[in-house]
């Protein structure tokens, strides 16, 4: 699976002739009672000039004499070659299309039985090749009311490559798998204002600049936050949590959308991972510790010196109240046309609960308030009779409430156990997203391909096997992991993030450092006193057990002197002082 940043979306109406005519197929020449129809005898589709340039500034330029070569894509591996080519001699107009032999894109041909496990998603016959039988089956398709479109989606960077897909603007009980819901709103509305006479348009998505890194774990929250205000990130160290705040962060503040596509999704490949917002936002990151408190968070008393109608300090100090991050998102949320994010990472580290203290009973979503009315829960303002004003000057109201318009996201490595558990109560008021190893993002970042495959060690000899190498290690390592202590003490895939080389030994270098530098501190600190779960996690044999070939690590055995006290200890190798020879098969040791 791969995704990426959208350009462009081009759309056809299957239902006009000159869509429906050269997707279906070569029909022969009718002629029946002296006719003479031949109009099932394009492989291509004709772009209006306006179109033409829109295809060439994402796909390239048409040479002056000569086609652009293009690849059609869809899932399954069966790809399509094509071209963009000169319609005309003053290559005003372009052409369209695919390879005679293979026909029309496979996503966009009829099917007998369409389901959500084929990629073609128009019901119909595609075998009826005289003229009349193709024309019913245009009728057929006019009158089922589904009427679909033709997609051709160009991702960014991608050269002269383009995503074929059909979605159904009215599908049919059980078709909904297809629907143009799944698609981003901004081309729906554009598909809605094609004019009648017109048979092609174009979506573009300009570049957001987001450079999101944790696009998939940004999505779910987004998704979440659809249903509940409040969501928690919970998983190992080093699964991209803090990264998915950060990206978060820039979302929120850039207030843009960027649409993305995964070319492995049969159909809905379209992710938004931001909402477009026209108004006005507001983001405060925290970080939760021990010594954070609720006179910190919500609002509290700050001494400051007595001081005259003048400014001048005259001795004595007295105490001001300050509102704290969150009554200050609160008032600017509240505010028309205004959201704001709080963002409260390690968020275990402090006492979460008695740091939202009674605003505990305003996160649920439903005892939220709607910005300019007056439904939803209240408390009593802190210190209102002091007159507690925000940075901004806005004085608060004797009631505080939360506005809907206010999300908080948190989140907290769920290994970490030198802090108390959460509060059931609070717990309960937040979405909770599980953040795991992902290895498919690891291959992606290490450039692998889909399809790689690591082999025995006899077969390891590129860069590309030791970094599979690196994956298949992370995945043994965690599948023990998880048996033993769960999947809280799972080993994050940043463990693995920088394993480079352009050689093999330099990749082996890389993985070694890896391991030593990440890997072994990380497990040692969690199998503190317990040797053998350590070496069951690093495949090695039992202490009693008698051991022949490499190993990650091996049993030392006390002295004759403290036998009777000492049991044997696990020590652990170090990969990279061993000799590029050993190296290999300590490595394979670790798979089973």
């Amino acid at each position: 699976m791969t995704r990426r940043p959208v350009d462009a979306v081009f759309f056809w109406p299957m239902t006009k002739d000159s869509v429906f005519k050269p997707v279906y197929g070569r029909a022969p020449k009718d002629t029946k009672a002296g006719g003479n129809r031949a109009s099932y005898t394009k492989d291509y589709l004709q772009p209006t000039q306006t179109m033409s340039r829109a295809l060439e500034a994402v796909l390239g330029v048409v040479p002056a004499s000569g086609t652009l070569p293009l690849e059609w894509r869809w899932p399954g591996g069966l790809d399509s070659d094509g071209s963009l080519r000169h319609h005309d001699v003053g290559g005003v107009r372009l052409d369209l299309d695919w390879s005679t032999t293979t026909g029309a894109p496979r996503p966009w041909r009829l099917t007998p039985h369409p389901s959500s496990s084929t990629v073609e998603a128009v019901a119909g016959d595609p075998s009826r090749l005289s003229i009349d039988d193709a024309d019913a089956e245009l009728e057929q398709i006019r009158s089922n009311g589904e009427r679909p479109w033709l997609l051709a989606v160009h991702r960014r960077d991608e050269g002269a490559v383009l995503h074929a897909r059909v979605v159904l603007e009215n599908p049919a009980t059980g078709h909904e798998y297809a629907s143009w819901e799944r698609i981003p709103a901004k081309v729906r509305r554009e598909m809605s204002s094609l004019a009648g006479n017109q048979v092609m348009g174009v979506t573009t998505f300009e570049e957001t600049g987001s450079g999101m890194r944790a696009e998939a774990i940004v999505h779910r929250v987004l998704k979440a936050l659809k249903d509940n205000p409040n969501v928690l990130l919970v998983g190992p160290p080093g699964c991209g949590k803090t990264v998915a705040l950060e990206d978060l962060r820039a979302a929120y503040e850039s207030g843009t959308a960027e649409v993305t596509f995964d070319d492995a999704s049969l159909h809905g490949g379209f992710s938004e991972v931001a909402t477009a917002f026209d108004g006005q936002s507001r983001v405060r990151s925290l970080v939760f510790h021990p010594s954070y408190a609720y006179e910190d968070f919500v609002v509290g008393l700050l001494p400051e010196p007595v001081t005259d109608a003048g400014g001048n300090r005259i001795g004595g100090v007295t105490v001001k109240p300050r509102v704290g991050p969150l009554l200050e998102l609160a008032r600017f949320a509240s505010k028309p046309n205004c959201r704001a994010l709080l963002i409260a990472d390690e968020f275990n580290r402090g006492a979460a609960a008695a740091i939202f203290g009674d605003t505990l009973a305003l996160l649920d979503g439903d005892k939220r308030r709607t910005p300019g009315e007056t439904n939803g829960s209240t408390i009593d303002t802190p210190f209102f009779h002091l007159g507690p004003q925000t940075a901004d000057g806005d004085a608060l109201e004797p009631q505080t409430a939360l506005p809907q318009t206010l999300h908080i996201i948190a989140a907290m490595n769920s290994a970490d156990r030198s802090v108390a558990p959460l509060d059931a109560a609070l717990r309960r008021r937040f979405a909770i997203i599980y953040v795991g190893p992902d290895y498919g993002l690891l291959r992606e970042r290490l450039a692998l391909p889909a399809d790689f495959v690591l082999g025995q060690p006899s077969t390891w000899s590129s860069p590309e096997h030791v970094k599979a190498l690196a994956v298949a290690i992370l995945q043994a390592l965690n599948e023990r992991i998880e048996v033993v202590l769960g999947r809280d003490f799972l080993l994050g895939h940043s463990v693995m993030w920088d394993v480079a080389g352009d050689t093999v030994e330099a990749a082996l270098r890389s993985l070694a450092a890896a391991l030593d530098n990440s890997v072994l501190g990380t497990l040692a600190l969690s199998f503190v006193d317990n040797d053998a779960a350590l070496a069951a996690i690093l495949n090695v044999p039992g202490s009693d057990t008698e051991t022949t070939g490499p190993q990650a690590a091996t049993w030392h055995q006390p002295s004759e002197s403290v036998r009777q006290v000492a049991a044997p200890r696990l020590r652990l190798a170090e990969f990279q002082a061993l000799p590029f020879e050993e190296l290999v098969p300590v490595l394979a040791s670790l798979l089973d």
